[in-house]
């Protein structure tokens, strides 16, 4: 799943976002390609609308109401996935 976030860093880089939107933008990419390798044990390529409706379902019950955004960003640092 690294290879889908290095992809996701690349294109959007060239957008001219800051350096914390990339960061944010790969925090919240990495924590859905998590999901998708853990939870549903699929690929990006593999997911239906209703899977991804599930996603955020699963986001709101589990993450939203619960966790501080800096837990969450701790958690899914992306630059410790990189390398």
């Amino acid at each position: 799943m690294d290879n889908y976030l290095s992809t996701f860093r690349e294109i959007i880089s060239l957008r001219g976002l800051t350096d914390h939107t990339l960061q944010n933008y790969c925090t919240y990419i990495r924590a859905y390609l998590d999901y998708l390798q853990n939870i549903l044990h699929k690929h990006p390529e593999d997911i239906s609308w209703e899977e991804l409706r599930e996603y955020v379902r699963w986001l709101q019950k589990y993450f939203i109401p619960k966790v501080p955004i800096s837990c969450f960003r701790e958690k899914y640092n992306p630059h410790r996935h990189l390398g």
